[in-house]
C-alpha cells in the first residue's frame, strides 16, 4: 500500500513517535483498518531503528474503532482482550 492511500497524518507522527522518551508501547491495531495498517511495517521498523521496546497487537476481524461501544463497528470480545492487555500493561510498567 502507498503513502496515499493511508490517513495522512500517520507519516507526518513518525518522527514524533519515534523519537520521544517513552520507554515502551503497547499497540492495539484494528485487522482491517487499511488508514492505518498500511503504515505498520514502516512504523514498526522506525521503533525498531530507534530502539524503542513495544509490542503490537492486531485483532482478528475488527476495524477502526473496534473498541468505541458508540459504533456498529464495536467489537466485544476485542475491546475487552484490549482493555485487559492495557490495564496489564500499565501494571506491569507504571507500577
Amino acid at each position: 500500500m502507498d503513502q496515499d492511500t493511508i490517513h495522512p497524518r500517520v507519516y507526518d507522527l513518525f518522527d514524533d513517535y519515534t523519537h520521544d522518551r517513552i520507554s515502551r508501547r503497547l499497540i492495539h491495531y484494528a485487522e482491517n483498518d487499511n488508514f492505518v495498517n498500511g503504515a505498520r511495517p514502516d512504523y514498526e521498523a522506525a521503533l525498531k531503528e530507534h530502539g524503542k521496546n513495544f509490542k503490537m497487537h492486531t485483532y482478528a476481524g475488527t476495524r477502526h474503532g473496534f473498541h468505541n461501544n458508540s459504533t456498529p463497528r464495536y467489537d466485544e470480545a476485542a475491546a475487552n482482550l484490549a482493555w485487559q492487555r492495557t490495564v496489564a500493561f500499565f501494571k506491569e510498567h507504571l507500577s
